[in-house]
């Protein structure tokens, strides 16, 4: 009875065995690395196996290893090792589901696969920038002779030789709004980052400018590589659209910088003419006040003229001091020679003067000396 119970289980475990060697082969085989896949020491001392635990080269298999991917391939014995270990049935049950449940999670995780290139896709993006000025900037970019982000020799960073175009094999023809251009490169030897790019063909780049608001552009970029003779056309993998958005880029910026620049010389050319305005009136103020000055001081000397204040004296044997300035008005009475007097006021023909003792009145100018 106990040889018939050993035997079942050793028929059963080999079964066992069978099923999760087919799922490692499958598993293998789609160019995944199972973590499970270990030296067979390893798996032995996890699974809890002694170290001296030996299979038969019969019984053994080979784990379809990925050296790709830098695992190395190691033998795995899952008969020998159901049929000689000392774990329970139950305990030998969990250990192959969970080698199959992780061999599953592998297959169905997005980073276990290898990382793929997005052919075809092209490069949108909105700039703020009016589309009269973009239009102006990627017309400059398709006629300076050059394709950024692909080459057909090695050690090249660019394909010179390119040309403005208005139409490109591997384009349909553009229909919405916008404008359209192209620049396209003939007789390219299997140019760099296009699919399977392994012949000779025309390297074109299409450039889509729309209006997208007031202040805003939508720039569209894509690039393709259409074969001579089979008139195939292959994508690219981005970095042509890349590389020349790139360079639009930069020839925005420095749009952007000149714009800039003009700005700050013309605001201060206007300050410089505002300043220089601003002088002249200056000046015509100062011109301006120097004249007013000069005419008080005239009307100040006028003014001290006919207000006197100046001394006299009496130049003639005698004069007559008048109540009025005319020669028919009173005597108030007769100066003598000498007599010093104080100009007072002083008009055409008569002087109004003081005497030393008070008395005011008209005297004839001829018939005063004044003090100098």
């Amino acid at each position: 009875m106990l040889n018939g119970r050993c035997s079942a289980r050793s028929v059963l475990a080999d079964a066992r065995s069978k099923t999760i060697n087919e799922s490692i082969a499958r598993v293998t085989s789609s160019g995944i690395c199972p973590f499970f896949l270990t030296k067979r020491s390893d798996l032995s001392k996890e699974l809890g196996y002694g170290q001296n635990h030996r299979s038969s080269g019969s019984e053994t298999i080979r784990a379809g290893a990925v050296p790709a991917l830098g695992c190395q391939p190691w033998l795995l014995n899952f008969p020998a090792l159901y049929n000689r270990t000392r774990m329970s049935m139950p305990a030998r049950l969990l250990s192959a589901s969970l080698l199959i449940s992780g061999s599953l999670l592998l297959l169905l995780t997005p980073g276990a696969a290898r990382p793929r290139k997005h052919w075809g896709e092209g490069l949108s993006v909105e700039l703020d920038a009016p589309y009269e000025q973009v239009l102006k900037v990627v017309r400059e970019v398709t006629e300076n002779g050059t394709i950024q982000g692909t080459w057909d020799y090695r050690g090249a960073t660019e394909l010179d030789g390119a040309v403005s175009s208005k139409t490109a094999r591997g384009f349909e023809n553009w229909k919405g709004v916008g404008a359209v251009l192209y620049k396209v490169r003939p007789n390219a030897l299997a140019p760099e980052h296009f699919y399977e790019s392994g012949d000779q063909g025309t390297v074109a780049v299409r450039y889509i400018v729309q209006p997208a608001g007031p202040n805003l552009t939508r720039l569209r970029i894509d690039a393709v590589f259409a074969e001579d003779s089979h008139h195939h056309s292959h994508p690219s993998d981005g970095q042509v659209e890349n590389s020349e958005f790139a360079v639009i880029s930069q020839k925005m910026e420095e749009l952007k910088d000149q714009e800039r620049k003009q700005r700050e010389e013309a605001a201060q050319a206007q300050q410089e003419k505002k300043f220089e305005e601003l002088q002249a009136e200056l000046d015509r103020e100062n011109a301006g006040l120097t004249a007013l000055t000069a005419k008080e001081q005239q009307l100040q000397k006028q003014m001290q003229e006919l207000q006197g204040g100046r001394s006299a004296q009496i130049r003639t044997s005698s004069a007559d001091l008048k109540a009025a300035p005319y020669n028919q008005s009173k005597t108030l009475r007769l100066l003598s020679q000498g007599e010093a007097v104080t100009i007072l006021l002083r008009t055409p023909g008569w002087y109004r003067v003081q005497t030393t003792n008070g008395e005011q009145g008209w005297v004839y100018r001829l018939m005063l000396e004044v003090a100098p």
